[in-house]
């Protein structure tokens, strides 16, 4: 009997993960940039983070880096919001989904 496994990953594959609740303090969000399209392009990234539900509100902590990873601040008791916003070549590529993580319950 042959079987196919497939495993469903969120796009980007955030850390923390979607909804997730972390403690308060120093938090390293981390993520899996896209494959190029074209061989020899290079993927780039803005990330927006902060409180504010309309993510364009909150401040761009990565602008157009090769980066997967930010460290943030967190305060206790506090939904945060955060995208990644993807370019090849300069161009806009993909904008993620927003992706959220809380600091209210967690000793």
């Amino acid at each position: 009997l042959d079987e196919t496994w497939v495993w469903a990953v969120a796009p980007f594959n955030p850390v923390p993960a979607d909804g997730a609740t972390v403690s308060s303090g120093d938090v390293l969000l981390e993520w899996i940039l896209p494959e190029p399209n074209q061989p020899g392009s290079i993927v780039t990234c803005d990330v927006y983070w902060g409180t504010d539900p309309n993510i364009i509100n909150n401040e761009k902590i990565i602008d157009n880096q090769m980066v997967e990873s930010a460290l943030v601040s967190a305060d206790f008791g506090q939904v945060y919001y955060w995208q990644i916003i993807t370019y090849q070549g300069g161009i806009k590529d993909v904008t993620g989904p927003v992706f959220t993580f809380n600091t209210l319950n967690q000793p």
